[in-house]
């Protein structure tokens, strides 16, 4: 009766890891209405995306379930905040007769950098420990997005457009709700 206890807790605490980042995700998604208020939407990206890779990182260092809980949450949060940011720049900044292609382009960039970062831990993990691992490939990724955010000068002129509502004169309102009735 203990082993199963033992492998019923075990399956739920890898739930629970499972589950937190989402659940992040979906606290970042509901809540990203903020987003839209900033004036230098670039530098929030750089930040969130390189605390996503620090929270990887300290992934790393802790060694209970609440703090791994916790850091996997911030990281599903971090990293719905950058996406968000990512796919809204990538839609305003990008010239309509380009923006399939670019999609195209940004689509292939994460479904590889998936498989790219399974196979950098893989290779990391035939070298350290699991969790040295861990430590080490964010701390590697992080390192790798600072170079990509000094380097990207286009980035660091990004800024939300925003769409000004059309002017109505009050004549043409009061003929628009006529025509309604």
């Amino acid at each position: 009766m203990r082993r199963r206890y033992n492998a019923l807790t075990r399956v739920t605490m890898l739930g629970m890891m499972y589950a937190s980042m989402p659940f992040g995700a979906m606290v970042g998604a509901i809540t990203s209405g903020w987003v839209k208020r900033i004036a230098r939407p670039w530098r929030l990206l750089i930040v969130s995306t390189l605390a996503a890779f620090m929270l990887i990182m300290s992934l790393g260092l802790v060694s209970h379930l609440l703090s791994a809980l916790r850091v996997l949450t911030c990281f599903g949060y971090c990293a719905a905040i950058a996406s968000l940011l990512q796919f809204i720049l990538i839609q305003q900044q990008t010239p309509d007769s380009m923006l399939g292609r670019v999609n195209s382009l940004v689509i292939a960039q994460s479904i590889s950098g998936d498989s790219f970062g399974a196979l950098g831990i893989g290779t990391l993990g035939k070298l350290v420990m699991p969790l040295l691992n861990i430590l080490w490939f964010g701390g590697i990724i992080a390192g790798i997005m600072l170079v990509i955010a000094l380097t990207a000068r286009s980035l660091r002129h990004a800024r939300f457009i925003t769409l000004q509502p059309a002017s109505v004169k009050p004549e043409e309102k009061t003929r628009r709700v006529e025509e309604d009735n």
